[in-house]
């Protein structure tokens, strides 16, 4: 398996995307990958998908730390009040302890990127 690495982090090159995957369908997909020999899922909010998403992970047996898990934040999540909220939530849905990568999906034009970043 390939990785591209970031500072002290190896994120594996390959990742398994979830858009437009749901119920069972994602978490069988989800599980398949995984016993394909992918390490990295993406997921996001936006999906409405993460629930489904970490019920294939688990589903899988492949141990947490063995995966590389990232998420999203849509842009109604990007208030610094939301952030850490949103976050909880998403590990709440995905049955993890940590995201490995959490992104912006989309920028808002009304929530200026530093306030997010610093949330």
């Amino acid at each position: 398996m390939k990785f591209i690495s970031v500072d002290d982090s190896k994120i594996p090159a390959l990742g398994f995307g979830t858009f437009r995957l749901s119920g069972k369908q994602c978490e069988h997909s989800v599980a398949d990958a995984l016993s394909s020999g992918y390490r990295h899922i993406d997921t996001a909010e936006m999906y409405n998908n993460e629930a489904e998403t970490g019920t294939g992970i688990k589903r899988s047996g492949i141990s947490r730390k063995d995966l590389f898990i990232t998420t999203k934040l849509w842009t109604h999540s990007l208030a610094p009040g939301d952030v850490k909220k949103t976050a909880v939530r998403s590990l709440r849905r995905l049955q993890t302890d940590y995201i490995d990568l959490l992104l912006i999906h989309w920028p808002s034009s009304s929530i200026p990127l530093e306030d997010t970043l610093g949330a």
